[in-house]
């Protein structure tokens, strides 16, 4: 384009056109603010679902003779009843029967002096490690002691059992107690 051509194509623009061009533009809000925090939350709550998964290590529960001893952080007794105090202290051996769910977790059960895990087929262990909800019995063997122990490890989590034998009342008193990391 030559000059001439140019200036007359700039005579024949609106003055409105000219007065407008002067004004500052409009500022268009631009929300990269709002994005960077947007996707610094949406990172936290994949990293908050990711540890809960992981940690989901749904409860340890442990049964005994049909009531809950152990569910969770929750911890109770059972007693379980005696023929008689005669019976009770003649006896060579008593048979506990425990329902442990791991929910997939390596749980390892260790029998304390005085007592034995028997698996369903009647096999003999001192300590089992399980991945399984497993049913067993826990024999105790020499009922002139007062209390039997087996632990239960999973992870960090440390849980005893403990049965006391209580000749006044003719029961055998089992309880749960969580001790923590070991």
């Amino acid at each position: 384009m030559k000059n001439e051509n140019l200036m007359r194509a700039i005579g024949w623009i609106d003055d409105d056109l000219i007065n407008e061009a002067r004004l500052p533009m409009p500022v268009k809000r631009s929300f990269t603010a709002l994005k960077k925090y947007v996707a610094v939350a949406a990172c936290f709550l994949v990293l908050l679902t990711a540890v809960l998964i992981t940690r989901r290590s749904g409860n340890l529960s442990v049964v005994v003779g049909g009531a809950s001893v152990l569910s969770g952080q929750r911890e109770s007794a059972v007693e379980i009843p005696m023929t008689t105090s005669v019976q009770l202290r003649s006896i060579a051996a008593a048979e506990v029967p425990i329902a442990l769910t791991t929910d997939g977790e390596d749980v390892t059960i260790i029998s304390e002096p005085g007592g034995i895990l028997l698996d369903s087929e009647g096999a003999e262990y001192r300590e089992l490690t399980t991945k399984k909800d497993i049913s067993f019995h826990w024999l105790l063997q020499d009922m002139q002691r007062d209390n039997f122990t087996i632990t239960l490890r999973r992870g960090g989590e440390t849980v005893q059992l403990i049965a006391t034998v209580n000749a006044d009342s003719n029961t055998l008193t089992v309880s749960a107690k969580h001790l923590g990391n070991p």
